[in-house]
């Protein structure tokens, strides 16, 4: 009777621990995918030398002044901005102080990342959304390209 009583008592502890494991793992998956990767928070679209583009952004934080909104899928963006105010400002690219970011990753794997542009901030509470334009240059073959009608909508973390 005691080696069944304590047979009995394995299997639960076994299948208790099983479960609980299970449910910490799916929680902390879960938890990761709703606060930092939430597809569908927001999107980004612009004209690549004319070409368009768009992303469907994972994140959108304001902290410690600086905007930072994008993505890590196929169609990679960021687009980062310090001091984040409603109104319109210059990238500062290469400047003194805190770097601004503009990087887009297109379907065709072209890299490009911004030398130079502007950022229209319309609303920043709760939600962002503004305009964007840049010169950027291709990564690999070091060409000026042409970034126009930018524009970013998203619900801020």
């Amino acid at each position: 009777m005691k080696r069944t009583f304590a047979f009995s008592m394995m299997i639960l502890l076994i299948g208790l621990i099983t479960i609980s494991c299970k449910k910490d793992s799916d929680d902390d998956a879960n938890n990761n995918n709703s606060q930092q990767f939430d597809a569908g928070n927001g999107k980004l679209t612009c004209k690549v030398d004319g070409v368009a583009f768009s992303a469907n952004l994972e994140y959108c934080t304001l902290a410690d002044e600086t905007l930072n909104l994008g993505n890590f899928l196929e169609n990679n963006a960021q687009l980062q901005y310090t001091p984040a105010t409603v109104g319109t400002h210059q990238l500062n690219i290469g400047g003194q102080g805190t770097q601004s970011v503009l990087f887009l990753v297109l379907e065709d794997g072209r890299s490009l990342t911004a030398t130079s542009g502007s950022i229209t901030i319309d609303k920043l509470d709760g939600t962002t959304e503004g305009t964007f334009t840049a010169t950027c240059m291709d990564v690999s073959s070091g060409a000026s390209v042409a970034v126009t009608d930018g524009t970013f909508s998203a619900n801020l973390f």
